[in-house]
């Protein structure tokens, strides 16, 4: 009969998920413990990562000849699968900022510059790279001045030469809608956090292909992944709870056991979530 001293599984993946805020650069001395799955999640929607992509070009794609230089380097980080963020938008210095263009439609914005600053960001230019990330590929849509954080002629590019990267978010059975917003109306729409149904071809409706936002204003896909981050956690907990002896038998013998008080704890390693026994000293690997 095993005894189970400690198993708080949510608590301990909090203090790597703030950890790994540090890390970052982001403080969280002054944030409240309930908002930082939030905030990390946040950041998992904005960071770009890190393996190599192929591009494709939408049909009306095209790039200032002053920009081709920049636009060149960048192309060969993106298949190479570097390191994107320094060309990412400053936003990410305080993840408590709202991408607009991210959060709802799955937009990024690189910019196009060519030096590293003090900061780690390249230098800030006027046109930049509005581009979908979406597994394996880099859509790249257009080179757009500062500022098209709402022009829907990016949604009908991406449905237009891309519909698969946006599948998911297309709602059938819709008839019409009793009006269209403009873009200026959807600029307006976002400062209070509203998700629009959009009409980008006639009778193809998409509603926020980038998840969305809640009504606090953060992201709607951060939100969904902490509530299936935690729910996944507690199912764990009660699994272990419930049986641990056959939580233990997937990837060691029972013979292992020779203290029948058990603690567990949730570690990370080597982007690698673990299970940690620490009275009897073994591990269960948990995947990413």
């Amino acid at each position: 009969m095993y005894n189970i001293i400690e198993l708080d599984l949510f608590s301990d993946w909090l203090k790597i998920a703030e950890d790994e805020l540090k890390t970052e650069g982001y403080p969280t001395e002054n944030i409240d413990s309930q908002k930082i799955p939030i905030l990390y999640f946040t950041l998992q929607k904005m960071k770009i990562m890190s393996i190599p992509r192929k591009i494709l070009k939408s049909d009306i794609f095209m790039c200032p000849s002053e920009m081709l230089d920049a636009l060149n380097i960048l192309e060969e980080k993106i298949i190479n699968g570097d390191d994107l963020r320094p060309y990412q938008s400053r936003l990410l210095k305080n993840i408590e900022n709202k991408d607009g263009l991210l959060f709802d439609w799955g937009i990024h914005h690189l910019h196009l510059g060519t030096i590293l600053q003090n900061d780690g960001f390249i230098n800030r230019t006027g046109p930049l790279l509005y581009v979908r990330f979406y597994q394996d590929t880099a859509y790249f849509i257009d080179v757009l001045e500062h500022g098209a954080w709402t022009q829907q002629d990016l949604l009908r590019i991406i449905h237009r030469n891309f519909p698969s990267s946006i599948e998911e978010y297309k709602i059938p059975g819709i008839d019409g809608l009793e009006r269209n917003y403009d873009d200026e109306e959807i600029k307006h729409l976002r400062n209070f956090n509203s998700n629009t149904l959009l009409e980008v071809a006639p009778g193809e409706f998409y509603l926020g292909p980038g998840g969305g936002f809640t009504g606090s204003g953060h992201s709607g896909d951060a939100v969904n992944m902490h509530i299936d981050n935690h729910n996944g956690i507690k199912e764990l907990e009660a699994k272990i709870k419930e049986s641990p002896e056959e939580v233990i038998k997937q990837q060691h013998s029972l013979n292992i056991i020779t203290n029948s008080n058990l603690v567990f704890n949730l570690i990370k390693r080597n982007g690698e979530y673990i299970l940690k026994e620490n009275n009897n000293n073994f591990e269960i690997k948990l995947g990413n």
